[in-house]
């Protein structure tokens, strides 16, 4: 269950145009003779988006080592999920409505009444599942329903007896989603149902973005508000593991295994992302073209 990623949905799920077969967000690291691929990703998929771009496809096939943000198995547990329920989920007995204004409620309900959503569903959730149940149904409408490029790159992986690892742990990503309960639930469901009225204008500039791999034109459509509305959350999701992983990625070209590294597209863009980090630091970055 990929709750913690959810909200940037609006930001990395991205409504299909025309296949592009060489153009994509996939990028070759380089100092020296050591490389690897970085690809960034989005986590759920329509059906006619495979086969995926050619670079995803020939990166996979030469890397040796694939490794994602989490540790997707253990994401996709039982024990897991459960684990998320009182993140979710509002203590028995207590609504969603109980901590919204008047005004939000009206909105919300509006909103619900618009997409034939029963109330009762959203009143059992915590802010951030409303959030993510909100942000999900949107993409849903629009046929966003397929395991996304992290989902389908590790079971290949898998089948192909890859080795596999990750970036960071299930618990530290449960631990971003538990942040958004911290966040004026007010402001939080505004947010999230400004966000999600932006319709397909703003999923279809994201999406020629991504598949394009237009770094520039990803980020000032998908994070720009952050920054300026949200800086804690920004830095708590972009900023501060992007850090965090910079070092293990530095490290993996160290050896001579072919790693591909696949991370949420906007994890590679802006003045914070790992693509300015790495040729801050003298890597040679180039976008993948086989």
């Amino acid at each position: 269950m990929q709750v913690t990623r959810f909200k940037f949905l609006t930001a990395l799920v991205l409504l299909l145009t025309a296949f592009i077969s060489n153009a994509s967000s996939v990028y070759k690291v380089s100092k020296g003779d050591k490389f690897l691929y970085l690809g960034g990703t989005i986590h759920i998929l329509t059906a006619d988006d495979y086969p995926l771009a050619s670079p995803y496809q020939e990166a996979f096939e030469q890397a040796k080592e694939v490794y994602f943000e989490t540790d997707i198995a253990a994401l996709n547990s039982p024990e897991f999920q459960q684990q998320t329920l009182p993140v979710i989920l509002q203590p028995q007995g207590q609504t969603l409505n109980a901590q919204l204004s008047p005004e939000v409620q009206t909105q919300l309900q509006t909103y619900l009444d618009s997409r034939g959503i029963p109330a009762a569903q959203i009143q059992a959730l915590r802010p951030a599942g409303a959030m993510l149940v909100l942000t999900i149904t949107e993409f849903q409408l629009r046929g966003f329903t397929q395991p996304g490029v992290d989902d389908f790159f590790f079971n290949k992986a898998t089948e192909n007896k890859k080795h596999i690892g990750w970036l960071e742990s299930v618990e530290s990503q449960l631990d971003l989603i538990k942040g958004f309960n911290d966040m004026d639930p007010d402001a939080l469901i505004k947010y999230t149902l400004e966000d999600v009225s932006k319709g397909d204008e703003m999923i279809l500039s994201l999406h020629e973005a991504w598949r394009k791999g237009d770094l520039s034109g990803l980020f000032a459509a998908g994070m720009d508000s952050w920054i300026d509305e949200y800086p804690k959350v920004y830095q708590n999701i972009m900023v501060d593991r992007n850090n965090a992983w910079y070092p293990q990625i530095v490290n993996m070209l160290k050896d001579d295994d072919v790693e591909f590294v696949l991370v949420g597209a906007l994890h590679l863009a802006g003045e914070d992302g790992l693509i300015h980090l790495l040729e801050q630091d003298g890597y040679k970055v180039e976008k993948f073209t086989p």
